[in-house]
């Protein structure tokens, strides 16, 4: 058919719109500008806290420490590998199809989308529930893809089916990773050093020439990891060439490392407290003179107390260093669920024979909250380890010889660098994907088949996710560094590694997998491999957790509906004025066509049309 100029003749179009249609909606770009730096703040300070989380948990970073490691290292991962999976967000879950004679509508969905998300994820945060932003944007993306177009505006197969999957998979297999890293540390390097050889110092030098090695080839996997994804990246045809490059990189690295590097990071961590405090002056202090005089009902106390119980009087004694207590003061009281603060026991003590002790303070009281209650509930039906003020926890087995301990928060740090990177490969399209669609459609007037990566949105969102992990990440910091099982710079390396390694992987098929999940999966699978492990495992709160991400679908999703619905007028007024398609309408009316040619002043025509 012919084309008619229109009758208003050459109009000016915006240099970042190239759609004469288009036009009316450059304000939902700039509310996404907005709203994606509010939803990286929420994102930051809830799912990226968990790169870091074991790290303080653990004791081997302050939480300064691990923001500023994490700003560097998510930017990294988010300019390296972050383009592949803000692609499935934009257009792997709703049915990109459907959605392109509505180009209007899908940007309003997409910022309905990160809008949704940025205040569950916000409100989790206050409630110290660590959700996953994952979980939050598909929800809320599925959730405007439903009012619009029914079951037909959402791709089910592949699209959300796939990271369904994921989701169940991931936290399996990031298990599988972290108890193999363990079982292998403890049973090559700490347990012989501590079963077989009772401490013989003769036998150290053969532990610590272990444990380096260990970090060694720590420090192989990050680094081949790591460069091997970004060169199929960014060539993926290139696998024999990268695998060459990565190779190389990595016995470069772990070399450096084994002759130069551990070395130095052994020394210094010899001479210096794990911080946090397992060893501080006057609390050795104490812990001796209980060692001394032989209180063995201290420890009974501390180790065999009941799960599910708090020990309140008996961790009040403990504390203040009493030597002579009646049994009686000594009772274990039945736990209140959901009584106490949401900080976990205070700090663990190393003995110089290796075994623990704790010192518990009790939190200042505070009325609970729905879901701290439904998790109390969790744990008195179902057992477990009750809260985190539970000293059974903490049994001696739980920390090996000091030295050996201390000499993997080396190596931990670099795993916790690594799980950042991750995050940022992985967890940063949740926030970016979302402002890239909208771009991208405003940019080109339509749907892009193939979206390619928009640099400066993903640059953008780590800059709201690194604001949001330093003023508000502290409190997911420590309920998965701390108060989920038994953390030490060992386990916590552990975790870190099978986190990392799985969320990367992930993100190199293109798949947004949950972080939380990962981690929150690889922490338990470590704990389970102690003595009691499985009673140690504070299910109270992987009760209140899994809560969390169960109710996390329907209100992103339901939240997002709603906006959606709120401002669906203005664009379907928009799309009145302008030709394009109605809400619920399958064939365009007329087709708008702008010259490619010419950006500053195009020549806007229409044709008749009776199809899309």
């Amino acid at each position: 058919m012919s084309f008619q100029e229109l009758p208003f003749g050459p109009i000016t179009i915006d240099p970042v719109v190239s759609s004469y249609v288009l036009l009316p909606f450059t304000w939902i770009l700039a509310v996404s500008l907005v709203v994606t730096f509010w939803q990286g703040g929420s994102m930051g300070a809830n799912d990226v806290s968990n790169s870091f989380g074991t790290s303080v948990g653990s004791r081997v970073l302050t939480v300064n420490m691990a923001c500023i490691l994490a700003a560097i290292f998510i930017t990294l991962g988010a300019l390296a590998l972050g383009g592949q999976v803000a692609k499935t967000v934009g257009k792997g879950i709703v049915n990109y199809d459907a959605f392109k004679p509505i180009p209007g509508l899908y940007m309003l969905g997409m910022m309905t989308s990160s809008m949704a998300t940025g205040l569950w994820v916000s409100i989790a945060t206050v409630l110290s529930l660590p959700v996953s932003t994952t979980h939050s944007i598909v929800g809320a993306t599925i959730g405007f893809g439903l009012v619009q177009l029914g079951a037909n505006g959402i791709d089910w197969w592949p699209g959300v089916g796939k990271i369904v999957i994921s989701w169940i998979a991931s936290p399996l297999l990031s298990g599988v990773f972290s108890s193999v890293f363990y079982v292998i540390a403890k049973y090559w390097i700490v347990k012989p050093f501590r079963d077989t050889h009772n401490y013989d110092p003769e036998w150290r030098p053969i532990a610590l020439r272990r444990q380096k090695i260990y970090v060694c080839v720590v420090w192989f996997l990050v680094t081949f990891t790591v460069v091997m994804f970004i060169c199929t990246t960014v060539r993926d045809d290139w696998y024999g060439p990268a695998a060459g490059i990565a190779i190389g990189a990595a016995v470069g690295v772990a070399l450096v490392g084994y002759f130069f590097l551990i070395d130095f990071t052994n020394r210094r961590l010899d001479n210096m407290e794990l911080r946090g405090g397992f060893i501080e002056d006057e609390k050795e202090q104490l812990i001796d003179e209980i060692l001394r005089n032989e209180e063995d009902d201290a420890f009974d106390l501390v180790k065999n107390n009941d799960s599910g119980m708090a020990t309140t009087d008996g961790a009040n004694i403990i504390d203040a260093g009493v030597k002579n207590f009646d049994d009686e003061d000594a009772e274990a009281q039945p736990h209140d669920a959901g009584k106490f603060s949401s900080m976990p026991v205070d700090e663990v003590y190393l003995s110089r024979n290796g075994s623990t002790i704790t010192i518990a303070r009790l939190k200042e009281e505070r009325k609970p909250n729905m879901l701290q209650k439904v998790g109390g509930w969790i744990t008195k039906y179902l057992g477990g380890g009750g809260n985190k003020k539970d000293v059974s926890m903490y049994a001696p087995d739980d920390i090996w010889d000091l030295q050996l301990e201390k000499r993997f928060a080396g190596g931990q740090v670099m795993s916790a660098c690594y799980e950042a990177f991750a995050a940022g490969a992985n967890d940063i399209s949740n926030a970016a994907g979302t402002l890239m669609a909208v771009y991208q459609t405003l940019q080109t007037g339509n749907l892009v088949d193939k979206p390619d990566p928009v640099y400066w949105a993903l640059a953008y969102s780590c800059v709201g996710i690194i604001f949001g992990l330093y003023f508000f990440g502290t409190r997911v910091m420590h309920t998965i560094g701390e108060n989920l099982t038994v953390l030490t710079p060992l386990r916590g390396l552990c975790a870190e590694l099978a986190t990392a390694f799985t969320v990367l992987i992930a993100s190199y098929i293109g798949i947004p997998v949950s972080t939380t999940h990962c981690s929150i999966g690889a922490v338990l699978a470590v704990g389970f491999f102690e003595p009691d492990g499985f009673k140690k495992a504070n299910y109270g709160l992987v009760g209140k957790i899994i809560l969390s991400w169960i109710v996390t679908l329907p209100i992103a999703g339901g939240v997002s509906a709603l906006i959606y619905v709120i401002c669906q007028g203005a664009v379907t007024a928009a799309l009145g004025f302008y030709p394009n398609v109605l809400p619920g309408e399958e064939q365009l009316p007329f087709a708008m066509t702008c010259d490619p040619v010419f950006l500053e002043s195009a020549t806007c025509s229409y044709s008749e049309s009776t199809s899309t």
